[in-house]
């Protein structure tokens, strides 16, 4: 191929919609979803009932752990503190009960092993939020 042909079919793949790639590829991948639509989507679920809001694990140690952290104030509190802290929330440590401590480390755990996720549940919310009906 001479060098007048080549520079030809390089313009015309930088023209192209698709960059130069499969243009079914280019156009399937357009259309799938991100992980923040597929999140408001199971929200939506959720809220209809089609997905429980109960989460639970089983876990010995964990039940045994939390048991007693429900029972004991002062390190309960030490430790929502410190959950509060690594999340950036406002809210009074002293207040947290078991379940808020639960739901506190499954999000920071979370956001520990995957940065940005709750920004992405965030973003997920306000989406779902948008597309309900006023």
């Amino acid at each position: 191929m001479d060098e007048e042909t080549r520079e030809k079919l390089d313009e015309m793949k930088e023209e192209s919609v698709s960059g130069g790639g499969d243009r079914l590829e280019a156009e399937g991948k357009s259309s799938q979803k991100d992980f923040a639509d597929l999140i408001a989507d199971a929200m939506e679920d959720v809220e209809d009932g089609d997905i429980t809001k109960t989460i639970s694990v089983w876990d010995t140690n964990m039940a045994a752990l939390l048991h007693v952290l429900d029972e004991d104030d002062a390190r309960r509190e030490e430790i929502a503190g410190a959950l509060l802290d690594d999340l950036d929330r406002d809210e009074d440590a002293s207040e947290m009960e078991k379940a808020d401590i639960i739901r506190l480390a499954l999000r920071s755990g979370l956001e520990g092993a995957s940065p940005g996720i709750l920004e992405e549940m965030r973003e997920a919310r306000n989406r779902q939020q948008e597309q309900k009906p006023v």
